[in-house]
């Protein structure tokens, strides 16, 4: 869905947010990124992480 949102002269941006074609902006992330956030101990880590990307690393995300 990504790929398609930012095809046709749309751009990725910070966080899995995405701004299509006509300006609108989307946030596309996979659902395990909600799991993660509970957990104490890598939550803090995965949105250290997430904030610093536009395109999704999902490997870098799970580690």
């Amino acid at each position: 869905m990504g790929r398609a949102l930012i095809a046709d002269g749309g751009a990725p941006r910070q966080c899995g947010w995405l701004v299509d074609r006509y300006g609108f902006p989307w946030q596309v992330f996979p659902s395990f990124v909600l799991g993660l956030l509970g957990d104490p101990m890598r939550g803090p880590r995965m949105m250290t992480a997430l904030m610093g990307m536009e395109k999704l690393d999902l490997a870098a995300l799970k580690a």
